[in-house]
């Protein structure tokens, strides 16, 4: 009886030593190393590894290769019409003809700016943007530059008695075009006068912007002329005798009561005292003309000089 009783006390002091060596609360470090080791060694792991790079390149691939596609139309285009070159059996392309281009193109029309072309009707394509035929997104702005009908007034601005070359840049900075440039002798080479349409005209006058502006300019030449005499000579004869020698006339005094008719010189200053007598080119000659005939005391022409 004892010696049962005995080996029964050893049996269960086996068992709660064997138990309490294998617990988890008395596992050692190198028992936990050993146990993650295996972890990443075992197939478990590298299967959801696997499944993790897997679905991340899925994942990415949607995105790059779908969802974005079908936000930015990859693969969609529209190619720009030709809006701005005539074709043979037309001279110009309208807006309205541009405008139906582009919206068969699927496209937007803009009109960006309204310019005047002389002897160009309005409503003329005259520039687009982008180019004929570029390839382009769907939806894609169209700018155009048509013509119009009403030219912008633009002012003359200050070209005369100053140099050639300041008159010619003061129109090209009021977007004027410079015409036809006539010399004339002359003591300068200031601008003497300006003409459009072939008229005179000064500056400040309001003229339709890109007009021709021609210029008449002084050109110095030092070199002198025979005076000539224009005395009982019309005052257009007088005029165009001076110009045909580079000189220029001008009207200091009306004379009234002489015998003569209107508008004939009486006296010019200088005059020539002998057939030798010269003066330099470009100079003006002042000039006495008669009035109409009245009964008023002629009054006494100044002395030669």
């Amino acid at each position: 009886m004892a010696l049962a009783l005995r080996n029964h006390m050893w049996k269960n002091k086996w068992e709660n030593n064997h138990f309490d060596s294998h617990s988890p609360s008395k596992l050692s470090s190198s028992t936990t190393g050993a146990t993650f080791k295996e972890y990443f060694l075992s197939k478990e792991f590298f299967l959801t590894l696997g499944l993790l790079v897997g679905g991340g390149i899925t994942l990415l691939m949607v995105v790059f290769f779908i969802i974005l596609p079908l936000l930015t139309r990859h693969g969609s285009t529209a190619v720009v019409p030709s809006l701005c070159i005539p074709t043979d059996k037309k001279k110009y392309v309208f807006i309205e003809e541009a405008i139906e281009k582009i919206n068969d193109a699927g496209l937007q029309a803009v009109i960006k700016d309204c310019v005047y072309v002389a002897g160009m009707p309005a409503g003329v394509v005259l520039e687009q943007e982008p180019v004929p035929y570029a390839i382009v997104k769907p939806g894609r702005k169209v700018f155009l530059v048509v013509s119009k009908k009403v030219p912008q007034l633009v002012k003359l601005p200050n070209i005369l008695n100053v140099s050639i070359t300041e008159a010619k840049q003061n129109l090209i900075n009021w977007d004027f075009k410079i015409g036809k440039l006539i010399e004339i002798p002359s003591e300068d080479d200031q601008v003497k006068k300006a003409y459009y349409q072939g008229k005179a005209i000064e500056p400040g006058i309001s003229l339709p912007k890109g007009s021709i502006i021609d210029l008449e300019y002084g050109k110095i030449i030092n070199k002198n002329v025979p005076l000539p005499d224009v005395t009982k000579l019309s005052l257009d004869e007088a005029l165009n005798k001076l110009s045909s020698v580079g000189l220029c006339g001008i009207v200091v005094k009306t004379e009234f009561g002489t015998k003569y008719p209107a508008n004939i010189v009486l006296r010019q200053y200088p005059s020539p005292r002998k057939s030798n007598d010269s003066i330099q080119i470009g100079k003006c000659i002042d000039l006495w003309i008669s009035g109409e005939p009245q009964n008023i005391p002629a009054e006494g022409l100044p002395e030669d000089e």
